[in-house]
């Protein structure tokens, strides 16, 4: 068929995270997250299949195709976008098409719907939809109207109570669809369904953290595949797009593969320190002490028990920064919120995503690194990261922080072994832990006065049994600001859980 009749089909699902982290149910978040999948990677095929359409990528709330026709494309769109409305309320979809004229490629053709899909998300932020007519029992956690449903399939405290049809939706399929990220696990493990099912411990630990991964400068490496992808002497435009098809699909793909490796690799680890694990959380049988909510290609967000986030996080980008795509190394960064189990779960994701945002601030412009964040917020969170970060700071004006760290091997300034190394000399030294509070407090008033607090309790003996070399106090000069090392060491002291 002539190739103007080519028709190219975008679809994203918006507003992913506030979709999924709408409530503090475990269940419910799976359940969302599963819904996401399906509406990408399962449930478009039963609406084109007749059609034939080339697929260039589907899942993680995302999909692109090429249909022979626009008239098969509008169809498709037609069926499909009714089918998610009705069986996912609450579910943003965007939907756009682009007709490739007889001078595009349909590498023009997906830049184009690119295009159109931002001017769509532009317009969406000004539209307002009316929830009902007011005259509805409204569901007792999201004040959405509620639905009669089946409660064998809502958790014993939900039943009896109204229930909006979003949330309904979401147990339904995390009821019925309990397999979903299955293959991320060797057999005779299972992930938690319960975020009280993590391994915090009663009266010691009632921690969860919510991590947040995102690769570097993806869109970098998508337009990199784009400008070597050029149309060769002699190849007709029909040859250029099947090339450029399959060569888009295959990126995809790899970049897919390689982050669920990665998530795997982190799984093993873990299952490599249960009997670790289980001296220290409350765990049993093999259940693991984290699950993943987001899996869709290099967007990743799983949720821990809180003493392991920042290790399992530190993992996860060790394992990433040793794949290649395409021959290009790939590095992420990552935000880890600490916080109690009760937190607010959108607040927690979102704190994560603004920690991961401020990792990757510190990657400068010359090279690609992987940085880890994290922030432990002990009650309600009322400011936003920078501020929480302004409060970092002694008298005389040193940095106590060195958060974001890089991961990294060896020992550069930034480097997270030496969180670590700080870690280990508290961990290790004979030094009470109402000296080390003391060495805290000493620190908001500057290096003089924590000089002097060491040397009046004689930690500066301790510490150089220790063989700490890194400056008598532990504040030494960073690309010309003073910093001090130990004072993430203090505050991870009871939440942090070293895997090996």
């Amino acid at each position: 068929m002539d190739k103007s009749r080519k028709y190219i089909t975008l679809i994203e699902i918006g507003k992913k995270q506030t979709y999924i982290f709408s409530s503090n149910r475990l269940a419910e978040n799976v359940g969302a997250s599963i819904i996401i999948r399906k509406a990408t990677e399962d449930d478009p095929e039963k609406f084109y299949r007749q059609y034939s359409p080339d697929v260039i990528y589907e899942g993680g709330g995302n999909a692109l195709y090429v249909f022979r026709s626009k008239a098969d494309g509008i169809e498709f769109a037609k069926a499909y976008s009714r089918y998610v409305m009705e069986e996912y309320p609450g579910l943003v979809l965007y939907l756009v098409g682009c007709e490739l004229t007889d001078d595009m490629t349909v590498k023009e053709g997906t830049a184009e719907c690119h295009r159109l899909l931002e001017q769509k998300k532009n317009e969406a932020q000004h539209m307002v939809h009316m929830i009902d007519f007011g005259s509805t029992r409204r569901c007792s956690e999201t004040n959405l109207p509620s639905v009669p449903c089946d409660e064998r399939i809502l958790p014993d405290d939900r039943r009896g109570k109204p229930i909006s049809a979003e949330s309904v939706r979401k147990y339904k399929y995390s009821f019925e669809h309990k397999s979903y990220f299955k293959e991320l696990l060797p057999e005779d493990y299972d992930f938690p369904s319960k975020l009280g099912e993590l391994g915090q411990t009663e009266d010691e630990s009632s921690y969860i953290a919510v991590v947040h991964i995102d690769g570097n400068r993806m869109s970098n490496k998508i337009a990199s595949f784009n400008n070597k992808m050029k149309r060769q002497e002699g190849e007709t435009g029909e040859e250029f797009d099947a090339r450029y098809i399959q060569g888009l699909r295959e990126l995809s793909s790899e970049i897919d593969q390689k982050y669920k490796e990665a998530f795997r690799e982190l799984i093993g680890m873990i299952i490599k320190n249960m009997d670790k694990l289980k001296e220290t959380l409350d765990l049993s049988g093999n259940c693991l002490p984290i699950r993943p909510l987001i899996m869709a290609g290099d967007d990743i967000c799983f949720v821990t028990e809180g003493r392991i986030g920042v290790e399992c996080a530190r993992i996860f980008l060790e394992n990433i920064q040793k794949k290649q795509v395409q021959g290009i190394p790939l590095n992420a960064c990552g935000g880890a919120a600490i916080v109690k189990t009760h937190f607010p779960f959108s607040r927690a994701y979102d704190l994560a995503e603004a920690l991961c945002r401020n990792a990757k601030n510190s990657i400068s412009a010359e090279e690609d690194a992987s940085y880890l964040d994290w922030h432990i917020e002990q009650g309600e969170l009322k400011d936003n990261l920078q501020k929480i970060r302004s409060q970092y700071r002694a008298a005389d004006g040193a940095i106590l922080t060195y958060k974001p760290y890089r991961i990294i091997d060896i020992m550069e300034k930034d480097s997270f072994l030496h969180f670590k190394d700080a870690f280990h000399i508290l961990t290790n030294s004979e030094i009470p832990r109402s000296k080390i509070l003391g060495m805290r407090e000493a620190a908001y008033r500057g290096k003089t006065a924590t000089e002097y607090y060491l040397k009046s309790n004689q930690i500066d003996d301790e510490l150089e049994r220790t063989n700490w070399k890194r400056g008598e106090s532990g504040f030494e000069e960073v690309n010309g600001k003073m910093k001090y090392l130990f004072f993430d060491a203090m505050e991870m002291l009871d939440m942090y859980v070293e895997l090996e």
